[in-house]
């Protein structure tokens, strides 16, 4: 927290919350985590790198390393696994869970991955496991 003029951060890890200027509310919990963060409130960060290049992304959840790694905008994600959610940008509303999970293009809003690798390609859309997964199984009464 370099030049940090907020209150009610927290920061454990070398370059946790560094940029932080104005945006309270945050945690940050590992190497670099929430790095350029500048005005974004209420993100919570676990793992190396997560949440790197957000700046003014508010409510943010990333768990992983590298998770929501080139998020600067966006709001309301919820990235749990390494790499996750890592091309998005400036999506909001997402969710993904799993190894590199997320979405295929940098803006995208309201989808969900579940899985390693799951990837979705629009918005408002949901996607479970990867294009190795042959079947999604059930039991019925």
């Amino acid at each position: 927290m370099l030049a940090n003029t907020a209150s009610y951060n927290t920061a454990v890890g070398f370059r946790s919350l560094y940029a932080n200027t104005i945006g309270v509310g945050n945690t940050a919990t590992g190497l670099a985590t929430l790095y350029a963060n500048t005005s974004g409130i209420l993100n919570t960060a676990m793992g190396s790198q997560a949440l790197y290049t957000n700046t003014t992304g508010n409510t943010n959840t990333a768990f992983g390393d590298q998770a929501l790694y080139s998020n600067t905008t966006g709001f309301g994600n919820v990235s749990i696994g390494s790499n996750s959610l890592f091309s998005n940008i400036t999506g909001s509303n997402n969710t993904a869970i799993g190894s590199k999970s997320g979405t295929s293009v940098d803006a995208l809003s309201n989808t969900t991955a579940i899985g390693n690798f799951a990837t979705t390609t629009a918005d408002n859309q949901v996607r479970i496991g990867s294009s190795s997964v042959t079947s999604i199984g059930g039991i019925t009464n």
